[in-house]
């Protein structure tokens, strides 16, 4: 399965069974379901299969350490960076949802590269802020103020596991349409199914998250969110918890928002005022991705709607919102002048894809070309401990030519103007190298579905076999860098957000 029958699948779902209806305990819960089928087609789709598929007992062990390592280190990290640590009632008139994930180190500490150039404008302008940081990353010290709210979110899913079990709680009266559900799933592929013990823990996981994150907003007197990577149980858990207090929420495109993403493109049953449990305005990095979403949108009496703002990293990191290491540029420079080679190329590698069938054809490729190019190996943040194992591998294929400890180290954006190309299966790197002007090669055809406009406008191209991929990078030899897209019209769409929001005043409660 490609992209576009990955999504056609998902739409075929919508069409057949009457999703937009489907609510437990109080919550149109469908985007919940739509995302997380979305991820089995993927998995099915792209991922290698496990060598087996852990017994109950084992699964629940798991499980439980996890938790419980999340649990210990996240206090760690909490008593560690207790200075960034505000009360449970300092108000804040923004708040930020941090994917944990998205963060690059600064001088000054760990730097969320979607919300802190936020965060920066709106306290220059007197604003409060307020971040609350997901995932188990638990990085240290932070630039701003904020909390790490993951262990909080496991102690909760804990109590939903034993609360579903409780009569009238669970999925309710929505077993018969899931049972229908799975009856159709399960003709097709029995792991698509949804366990409906699991989803009925998930769905009171979820209220209790939204709970929490209500009180915790109405407590510090929010005024406007933003949210990063929106889908997943705690970010839509605060999407509903925003809409429930009237607050307004801005998801921040982070990577991929196209057509056939199951968050953002081709949602074709949607209750007549949208669903709570997404975000109120998407900030598309383009028209077209904007154009995607509102496309539906526009069905939701104005519940949702996409404004194309531009990649608000990138506005940061050209409008000095963002922190530069001074000795930056030295280590660029040192990365650029390591090997002698008339090119540099930059793979953009992904959590799941970058085993050797995967990267096989890139990796005769490269061997191909030889000492001609210097690699540029840029490992996910997810994937950062996976180093040596990529080392291996490379100098299976015979590889030397190859940097990755600090080609996944500096910040992208520092990386971008010194690259030749970009080379990726499915990454939206794609599109943060377009904005500096630099080709891509896409080495999928999963990728390809996501980038048509790239491949039509000729900065990216599509390769699939060693062949084609040597040709494709041969092909991008007299490519002409294109101007940079201005950075005045992000800054503004920022300003405008936060023009809505007045200053706290001293002495006048909140």
């Amino acid at each position: 399965m490609d992209a576009r029958s990955i999504s056609d699948f998902v739409v075929d779902v919508e069409q057949r069974f009457p999703v937009d209806h489907w609510q437990a305990q109080g919550i149109a819960i469908w985007p919940l379901l739509r995302i997380q089928l979305y991820f089995k087609l993927f998995n099915r789709a792209l991922l290698r299969p496990g060598d087996h598929t852990p017994m109950l007992m084992e699964r629940l062990k798991r499980r439980s350490v996890r938790q419980m390592d999340i649990r210990l280190r996240g206090a760690r990290a909490a008593r560690t960076d207790a200075a960034r640590t505000p009360s449970k009632n300092s108000p804040a008139e923004v708040v930020f949802v941090s994917d944990g994930v998205s963060q690059l180190r600064v001088e000054q500490g760990w730097f969320d590269r979607f919300c802190d150039p936020i965060a920066v404008m709106a306290r220059k302008r007197g604003l409060r802020t307020f971040t609350i940081t997901l995932g188990d990353a638990f990085n240290i010290p932070r630039v701003g103020p904020g909390v790490f709210l993951q262990p909080h979110m496991e102690r909760l899913k804990i109590e939903a596991l034993f609360r579903s079990l409780l009569p009238g709680k669970g999925l309710t009266t929505l077993q018969p349409e899931i049972n229908a559900l799975n009856k159709w799933l399960g003709g097709i592929d029995p792991s698509l199914k949804f366990s409906p013990r699991k989803l009925g823990a998930q769905v009171t996981a979820l209220r209790l998250i939204a709970e929490s994150f209500e009180q915790m907003l109405a407590m510090r007197g929010a005024r406007v969110a933003f949210v990063v990577s929106y889908y997943n149980m705690e970010g839509m858990a605060f999407c509903h918890a925003a809409r429930t207090l009237g607050i307004r929420t801005f998801e921040l495109q982070h990577g991929v928002a196209g057509e056939f993403h199951a968050a953002y493109g081709r949602w074709t049953r949607l209750p007549p005022n949208g669903y709570s449990l997404l975000p109120e305005i998407f900030w598309a990095w383009s028209p077209e991705d904007a154009d995607f979403i509102n496309s539906w949108a526009m069905r939701t009496s104005g519940a949702h709607r996409a404004e194309p703002t531009g990649n608000v990293f990138v506005t940061g990191w050209r409008g000095g919102l963002v922190p530069k290491s001074p000795d930056l540029e030295e280590r660029v420079r040192k990365l650029v002048d390591l090997e002698f080679s008339a090119s540099h190329y930059l793979v953009a590698l992904q959590p799941g894809l970058m085993d050797e069938n995967t990267l096989k054809p890139l990796l005769q490729a490269a061997a191909r070309i030889g000492k001609q190019a210097c690699w540029w190996f840029r490992l996910h943040p997810m994937n950062r401990d996976q180093g040596e194992p990529l080392r291996h591998m490379l100098q299976k294929e015979g590889l030397t030519n190859v940097e990755i400890e600090e080609a996944s180290e500096l910040p992208l954006l520092a990386l971008l103007p010194e690259a030749d190309v970009v080379l990726t299966h499915s990454s939206s790197t794609v599109l943060e190298a377009e904005a500096f002007g630099v080709p891509s090669v896409i080495m999928s055809q999963y990728g390809a579905d996501l980038f048509p406009l790239s491949l039509s406008k000729g900065t990216a191209r599509a390769a699939f076999s060693p062949d084609a991929i040597v040709d494709a990078l041969q092909g991008f030899r007299d490519f002409k860098r294109g101007r940079q897209a201005a950075i005045a019209d992000g800054l503004s769409m920022i300003e405008s957000a936060l023009d809505t929001i007045p200053p706290h005043q001293a002495g006048v409660p909140h």
